[in-house]
């Protein structure tokens, strides 16, 4: 059996043309949750919660300033939210498992520049917000 090929261009759809897939019947708000975690590379943030953005801070970084953007969230589990926020201008999106009960983040992400994050790493500090208690 022949594999595929690996494609290496984007396919040209315009904008608009597909519609985005979003069902956002059961999400859940996260507000007042604190996460600060850190990847597998020492690389450490900081997540804070509102009930319609979430704030995404590199802590080991002074000249990186705070991302605010608005983000879905899903329960999946006890203690455990699936996340999802897209970069502005649509130019990247992170996703991730927070297992608050584990203490252990999951994060998948195309961020701009074309970084790619495929990593998970401990949670080091939680500060439950109301809807996740």
């Amino acid at each position: 059996m022949n594999k595929p090929t690996i494609s290496t261009e984007a396919p040209n759809i315009p904008p608009g043309v597909i519609p985005d897939e979003v069902n956002v019947s059961n999400t859940v708000n996260l507000d007042e949750l604190e996460v600060q975690y850190t990847y597998s590379s020492g690389r450490a943030y900081k997540l804070k919660f509102y009930d319609d953005r979430v704030s995404f801070t590199q802590l080991d970084a002074g000249h990186i300033p705070t991302l605010t953007v608005p983000y879905r969230a899903r329960k999946i589990g006890k203690d455990m939210f699936l996340v999802h926020w897209l970069v502005p201008g649509r130019v990247g999106h992170v996703t991730l498992i927070l297992d608050l009960g584990n203490k252990v983040i999951h994060a998948s992400a195309l961020m701009p520049g074309q970084m790619e994050l495929f990593d998970e790493g401990p949670i080091v500090d939680v500060k439950q917000g109301k809807y996740t208690q």
